[in-house]
């Protein structure tokens, strides 16, 4: 309890500091920046307001659209726009309801990649100002969008092999495997100071069965031998550690 506590008032103190950053710095942009503040502010509204024409202009074409042809077609270019505009939610939103109208459009390999790829951003900015603030490693939070991307991925290299995407597809693929392989190794060294060897057992054997082909997977193993041994399975734990040795010199 007394370490919830003391990083709630951490939390609290950095948003404290955030506020007082952000005043001074917009009245010092007031006072020495306002050309370029104004220029700035010029820039953005412009931006945006060619955003929203071209969204009108997308969503009239749609609406216009008289054959399935022409609807798939305005409905990726929708996907396009929302993707670029860096809305991830109506991205996702606008893919999962493409895949639900049209399954058998030849250019799925390509809605995939996007979800991937939105997905991979969501993990990648989930928290992440807040981990930075607070020194942590933001590969310590729920992957539940690098599972998600790893999944698009992973479907694209099944279904379609010989799509276009395929070797960029592979290196998303082996940087999700590590970045889930990483939090779940965490969660193996967090159950270790506890003492929870029985979990400890149970996220290793996870680590092994779902990612068998990243380094981290050596790793986790020094953590099994250790359960083993502390459970008293000392057989068992003498066979994993012939498995870390042989890992060792392969």
């Amino acid at each position: 309890m007394k370490i919830y506590i003391k990083y709630f008032f951490i939390i609290i103190n950095v948003f404290v500091l955030i506020l007082i950053h952000s005043n001074n710095g917009s009245l010092n942009a007031k006072v020495h920046h306002t050309n370029n503040k104004f220029h700035s502010l010029k820039s953005s509204k412009f931006i945006k307001n060619n955003n929203n024409k071209e969204l009108t202009k997308l969503k009239k074409t749609n609406d216009e659209c008289s054959n399935i042809e022409c609807e798939q077609q305005a409905q990726l270019n929708l996907i396009d726009f929302y993707y670029t505009s860096d809305n991830p939610e109506l991205t996702k939103k606008t893919i999962n309801q493409f895949l639900y109208l049209y399954p058998y459009n030849p250019n799925l390999d390509y809605v995939f990649y996007i979800k991937g790829l939105t997905n991979l951003s969501l993990d990648k900015n989930h928290n992440y100002l807040l981990y930075k603030l607070l020194n942590i490693n933001p590969s310590h939070h729920n992957p539940i969008y690098a599972y998600e991307a790893l999944r698009d991925f992973t479907y694209i290299i099944e279904k379609y092999p010989d799509s276009k995407f395929r070797s960029t597809v592979n290196d998303h693929i082996l940087f999700l495997k590590n970045r889930i392989a990483e939090y779940e190794l965490h969660i193996v060294k967090f159950y270790n100071t506890k003492k929870a060897y029985i979990a400890v057992i149970n996220r290793v054997n996870k680590i092994i069965d779902n990612l068998p082909d990243t380094s981290i997977t050596y790793q986790s193993l020094n953590y099994l031998y250790i359960a083993y041994e502390q459970l008293g399975l000392t057989e068992i734990a003498n066979k994993i550690k012939q498995q870390i040795i042989i890992a060792k010199e392969s």
